[in-house]
């Protein structure tokens, strides 16, 4: 899969939701940390500022989660965005992202992406 393709969210939360899920027996991923990858870029004329207090109130919002674990955030020269978060199980980490999207907060924050850019997916951490 070519990585620097861009994916729209929902298409790409549908998509890894279902690869993970498939990559292991059920038990054996619900056994596994989660890892929840999320990238993109701030729209054009984006406030930066704005950004960082949406991810802070992100940040409050998802550490409140079961199966929580960590969470970090990296943001580039140009206006990128990276955020990982440790979670305790896939299914935590699906349930993680199902708040996410319904919250105000999650929206506020998603309003500020353009997204088109966007990056949503969950992996099973390797041994």
């Amino acid at each position: 899969m070519n990585m620097t393709r861009t994916i729209p969210l929902a298409l790409a939360l549908a998509a890894s939701v279902l690869a993970a899920s498939a990559a292991l027996p059920a038990s054996a991923a619900d056994q596994r940390v989660a890892l929840e990858v999320v990238a993109g870029q701030m729209k054009a004329g984006g406030n930066m500022d704005a950004l960082r207090n949406a991810d802070q109130a992100v940040a409050a919002l998802i550490a409140k989660q079961p199966g929580f674990i960590s969470r970090e955030t990296g943001a580039g020269p140009k206006g990128e965005w990276f955020v990982i978060v440790h979670w305790a199980s896939l299914k935590d980490a699906e349930n993680g992202a199902a708040v996410f999207m319904k919250s105000p907060e999650g929206q506020a924050a998603m309003s500020l992406f353009d997204q088109n850019t966007m990056l949503f997916k969950h992996y099973i951490k390797e041994p």
